[in-house]
């Protein structure tokens, strides 16, 4: 605002330059004011907005967070199924038909290999290996 205004100043300016560029920077700041105004209402209105605004809050502590300690009673835990990608230690595998991310123990995981989930932390899998299956 301060550099439009002495950008309509001249070098010696007169008294009603100075009020013209005063006049000037208050309508520029009243417009963008209320068209700033205009906007947020037509924008909340708007159903459009819907899908670009986050509709409800979260609440602090609502949602997965374990803390880091194993999820005991996940759905997860103790499935049984073999490794797609190698993990060294992370990568992906197969569980119940469904291509989840996982992480080994820390070890060198080969495809193709048996694995077991062991812990569930958040959305942490970890896993283990396992003997084949024989039947």
């Amino acid at each position: 605002g301060a550099g439009m205004y002495l950008s309509l100043l001249g070098n010696f300016p007169t008294s009603a330059e100075v009020w013209y560029a005063g006049l000037s920077v208050l309508s520029v700041i009243i417009l963008v004011l209320i068209g700033i105004l205009g906007m947020l209402t037509l924008f909340t209105y708007n159903p459009g907005w819907a899908r670009l605004s986050l509709g409800s809050r979260l609440q602090r502590g609502a949602g997965r967070d374990t803390g880091g300690h194993a999820a005991s009673g996940s759905p997860w835990l103790g499935v049984c199924g073999l490794t797609e990608t190698p993990l060294m230690p992370s990568g992906a595998g197969v569980f119940r038909g469904q291509r989840l991310d996982i992480i080994s123990e820390g070890e060198y995981v080969p495809v193709e290999t048996p694995v077991t989930i062991v812990r569930v932390e958040g959305h942490r899998m970890v896993v283990r290996r396992t003997s084949p299956i024989t039947s």
